[in-house]
């Protein structure tokens, strides 16, 4: 080319001009005669001063580097970057443009970056597609978006006459789900130091090899039980590896509900017959029954809480509430299972500290730690248990849960087992907050604003509740608050190493997935 380089429709540049207009930031487009700059990544008006201005007072260019830079662009006599052709949806992606993410509508190919605007234009115009497929179920108007196109244009933010763009996928690329761009893979970089973290995890845990290695004398049925897929996943089989998984169920029973005065029979552990004393099970009955006042006043207060902080306390975004309040339990049979797990809980852990600390220790297969000891010690000891209280309505009360806790058995197994649901369905949930394109009901937009609605028994139940416990709103019940500092000492409590299973709550957690003495994980 003899120092110049030909250029459509015989314009030509020199090396020289060539090369200031790459020190410049811009960039001569070929076949499509255009001014680019690289910065802002979309073509400029070339008329007039207007590239050596946007260079200026853009990018903040000195005037000395833009000497002679206008005359140089007018005398390539260039068309108007909105009237160059687009190219074809599919191209190769420009290396100077940039790069938009983008949305179209599946049944007439219209563009957008809102999500908004694609789901008011399916609304308005595509009613007959919206029909033939709300007749096939609950639908979204996202199945009807074309999601993750990459879009290019000539001009800033041109999306109707932008094209969808393809870029080739490397050895290792995988192509997401839910859309059409395709996943980059991630540097070496990060693939070493996803792997260091990854060693120095497996090192910590002991987890070095996955396979389990089982006794040569045949597998016993606890450990055999213990190596589900659940357990393998939550690696509960390594938490109860040490534990007596029969005497953990006889230990989150609920307590006693008879004065007789005989104690409650636990099992046998290492031929030892172990019992919680009668002194014992009543003194857990007794905080068991301020729990259910704590309860009554926890529901107290989210009845009397505006909906406004009820979808803030709903939320999980920092920056906007959820569209629905948070809400209690409308079945009062439901209420009652929540109630009876929590009371577990505490029933449990209870247990557990008033045993001596070597069989504890060998039954749970782990130590308490000092501050667990500390917090039962300071529930267990606190001076509002040996006041003066109504005995009698706390065994009524507790009666009448342990009659109904045959009837709700049913229901607590579903709800039990709706736990391993929630797992994998976590994803989708999330999904659906975040989504603004399911069509919106009115109904169910006033319904999720209101409190729910309880009839016939449920509502009988809830109105005896709330009456029983006015009393107790009105004073100053100690143990009340004992049982509150306690749950709230045990919501906030710190792992050890690391792990999750050595606070209270999840290895109770871990102990309500054992269902039998002879079934020990659920399915």
């Amino acid at each position: 080319m003899n120092g110049s380089r030909q250029t459509h429709r015989e314009i030509s540049l020199s090396q020289d001009q060539y090369s200031r207009l790459e020190k410049l930031h811009l960039h001569f487009n070929l076949p499509e005669q255009a001014i680019i700059c690289t910065l802002c990544g979309y073509a400029l008006a070339a008329d007039d001063d207007r590239v050596g201005r946007h260079l200026g007072e853009k990018h903040h260019i000195s005037k000395s580097a833009r000497r002679q830079l206008n005359a140089l662009v007018n005398s390539l006599k260039l068309p108007s970057p909105d009237t160059l052709p687009k190219r074809p949806d599919g191209s190769t992606p420009h290396p100077h443009l940039r790069i938009q993410d983008g949305k179209a509508c599946k049944h007439c190919g219209l563009r957008s970056t809102s999500s908004d605007v694609l789901s008011k234009h399916i609304r308005v115009l595509h009613k007959p597609e919206l029909a033939a497929t709300r007749s096939g179920g609950k639908h979204w108007l996202r199945d009807h978006i074309n999601d993750n196109l990459s879009l290019q244009s000539w001009t800033l933010n041109d999306i109707k006459r932008a094209w969808v763009v393809t870029a080739p996928v490397r050895a290792g690329a995988s192509r997401s789900r839910s859309g059409n761009k395709p996943l980059q893979p991630a540097p070496d970089s990060i693939h070493c130091f996803a792997n260091q973290l990854l060693d120095e995890e497996r090192k910590r845990l002991g987890l070095q090899s996955t396979s389990i290695e089982l006794p040569a004398g045949g597998v016993i049925a606890p450990s055999q039980a213990l190596l589900t897929n659940w357990m393998r996943r939550t690696g509960w089989e390594r938490t109860f590896e040490r534990a007596d998984c029969p005497m953990l169920i006889s230990l989150s029973a609920l307590p006693t509900t008879t004065l007789s005065g005989t104690a409650n029979y636990l099992g046998i552990h290492n031929g030892q017959k172990l019992s919680s004393p009668a002194a014992d099970e009543y003194r857990v009955s007794s905080i068991t029954t301020a729990l259910d006042r704590l309860f009554d006043q926890c529901g107290e207060t989210v009845r009397f809480t505006d909906v406004s902080v009820r979808r803030w306390l709903r939320g999980r975004l920092p920056d906007r509430p959820y569209k629905a309040p948070f809400e209690l339990v409308s079945q009062a049979r439901s209420e009652r299972v929540y109630r009876n797990e929590f009371k577990r809980c505490v029933s449990f852990w209870l247990r557990v500290w008033r045993l001596p600390p070597t069989v504890s220790r060998s039954i749970l297969g782990r130590p308490l730690s000092r501050s667990q000891r500390m917090m039962l010690e300071e529930l267990w000891f606190d001076s509002c248990w040996d006041e003066t209280n109504d005995g009698v309505d706390d065994t009524e009360d507790i009666t009448v849960d342990t009659k109904e806790e045959d009837e709700d058995s049913e229901l607590e197994d579903e709800i039990m087992s709706g736990f391993s649901e929630y797992a994998s369905t976590a994803s989708e949930a999330s999904e659906t907050e975040n989504s603004s394109d399911e069509e919106s009901d009115p109904g169910s937009q006033r319904a999720g604003a209101s409190s729910p609605q309880v009839s016939g028994e449920d509502r009988n139940y809830t109105t005896t509740h709330i009456s029983n416990s006015r009393e107790t709103y009105n004073s100053c019940d100690r143990s009340v608050d004992a049982v509150l500092r306690f749950c709230y000492q045990m919501a906030t409590e710190d792992f050890e190493d690391g792990m999750s299973s050595s606070t209270l709550l999840v290895y109770f957690s871990a102990v309500r997935g054992l269902s039998s003495l002879h079934h020990y994980s659920r399915s």
